[in-house]
């Protein structure tokens, strides 16, 4: 049986590509929303920054959601968009207060890859995939904090730092982490399709 028709963009990698462009412009909005609208913060926030940290993740939120629907040619439904708009920001902030940094971006990837998780079900069905997609984008946090901690300091201070170096220190971080977590999730996509056709 030929089941690769069932995997549609998954196989030829637009998902892949759209879904890291997401998280590249996503990112790099968040940069500029949380730190160029309110300027540069220590550990302890405002109110003006918590609102504009929000703000920001919820538009980064949007812009990946939305690349991962057209990668994947799934329209989100009304209760995906309350699950991304609404939880990636309340997660961050239960990560950021709650355990610390890098909790709030792990969190936060964790509702990302359950959007996609839940993408990849509504077309393969099979309740795993809520499953595998935020253990693959945990994965792809992972990478990212293994390339970007180390550049951390060259990122923020690219193009005279301020709110330029934010934007690359989160452009990069969208970046490494879109294509990584990207990766990852394909990756298992492609072994799935080779076992259904060794199994078929």
């Amino acid at each position: 049986m030929d089941i690769r028709p069932q995997f549609g963009a998954w196989r030829g990698g637009r998902w892949l590509v759209t879904n890291a462009l997401g998280f590249v412009v996503g990112f790099a909005a968040l940069g500029w929303i949380g730190h160029g609208l309110t300027g540069d913060h220590g550990d302890a926030l405002t109110r003006p920054q918590l609102l504009a940290h929000s703000v920001g993740l919820a538009v980064a939120s949007a812009l990946i959601v939305s690349a991962q629907a057209l990668g994947s040619g799934r329209c989100p439904t009304a209760s995906r968009w309350t699950l991304t708009l609404i939880g990636a920001p309340l997660v961050f902030w239960a990560g950021y207060y709650g355990l610390g940094i890098p909790f709030d971006l792990l969190l936060t990837f964790q509702v990302l890859g359950l959007n996609a998780g839940l993408l990849l079900e509504d077309r393969l069905g099979g309740t795993a995939w809520r499953f595998a997609g935020p253990l693959c984008f945990s994965a792809g946090l992972g990478l990212t904090a293994a390339l970007t901690y180390p550049l951390a300091d060259s990122l923020q201070t690219s193009f005279g730092g301020g709110i330029a170096g934010h934007i690359t220190l989160f452009a990069f971080i969208g970046a490494v982490g879109g294509l990584g977590s990207g990766l990852a999730l394909l990756g298992l996509v492609r072994s799935v399709e080779i076992w259904r056709g060794l199994t078929a």
